[in-house]
Order: structure tokens, then sequence, then C-alpha cells
């Protein structure tokens, strides 16, 4: 056999090999997905953050709408955590109602870290932070609140939690209410 020949036969074989390759990989995988069937999260959870504050119309002609099963933390800022050994977790914003879904395979131990950092108006354009003292506003230091799930109970659906009562947790929800309340019309 010419030396040519051999020379051409080896990269006609390499390229063939490469081909088969580049075609049965994706093939592979896509079996092995089919064969090993993704399991999904045993509960689905509503998490419902609440400022805890509540109040009453005193009925002298003010304009003024009660408060009476907590304020929802809209739009605040929250990091929550599973229980170890996974611990995952992550951070995200609240939706309009301080709300937010989670599929887990856990039912008790959550860690929810509530954070006084909100974004108010109709489009979010208003951010407001909460810091408990000038030093913690010089380091960016926002004030949060921890709050742990406990076990919940059941097999997922809504569950609610207040934030501890304190000066801070009020001023961020009566504030948020009232922007919120104009904003919304």
């Amino acid at each position: 056999m010419p030396l040519g020949r051999s020379r051409t036969m080896k990269t006609t074989m390499k390229t063939t090999t490469k081909s088969i390759l580049s075609l049965l990989v994706p093939v592979l995988c896509a079996a092995m997905l089919w064969v090993v069937p993704q399991t999904a999260c045993a509960y689905n959870w509503k998490f419902c953050l609440r400022w805890n504050v509540s109040s009453s119309d005193t009925g002298i002609g003010e304009d003024y709408y009660p408060i009476s099963t907590g304020a929802p933390a809209r739009n605040a800022l929250v990091h929550w955590l599973e229980p170890l050994p996974s611990g995952f977790g992550g951070y995200r914003r609240l939706d309009g109602n301080g709300c937010f879904n989670l599929s887990s395979d856990h039912n008790s131990g959550f860690t929810f870290k509530l954070y006084a950092d909100l974004k108010m108006g109709q489009t979010g354009n208003i951010r407001v932070k909460g810091f408990a003292s000038e030093s913690d506003k010089s380091s960016g230091t926002v004030t949060r609140w921890t709050i742990y799930s406990g076990s919940l109970g059941g097999s997922g659906g809504t569950r609610y939690f207040y934030v501890p009562v304190d000066s801070m947790g009020r001023l961020m929800g009566y504030g948020q209410w009232a922007v919120g309340r104009e904003a919304l019309g």
C-alpha cells in the first residue's frame, strides 16, 4: 500500500470515528435521562411573610384602611434556606402579596431572613432600606429578621410567617402599606 493512501485512510477513519461519537454521545445521554427518571419534589409550598402590624378605623372620617392580619412584605428581599444536610437556598424578592413559591423535599426546618430592603411604588422604582444605626448605614448593613419555620406539617400549601415585633418592623410595615396603598390607587 502506498504511503499516501495509508495516511488518507487513517485521516478518514479518525474523521468517521469523530462523526460517529458526535452522534452517539447525545443519543446515549438522552437514553440515560429516559432510563433514570427525574424525581419531583415532594412538597409545593407558598411562603408568605407579613409585617406584624395592625390598625383600626377610629371612625372620625379619615381615609383609612384597617390592617388586621399583618401587612404583606411586598417586594421585600428574602434569603431562604432549606434544612441541612442540603442547606440549599437563595435570595429573591417577594411578590406583591409578600409571598414566594418553593418546591422542596422538606416539610420543616426552613430559615427565612427578611431584609429591610423594599421596592415600592407601582413600578418598584422606589427603594427603601432600613438601618439600625448610623454605622450600619455607613457599612450598608441592612436590618434583617430571622424566622424559623419549625414543622410545617401537611403536604404543601400556603404558610404565613410574621416578622417579630420591633420598631423597625413596624416602621417598614406601616410605611410599605401606606406607599403601596397610594401606588395601587
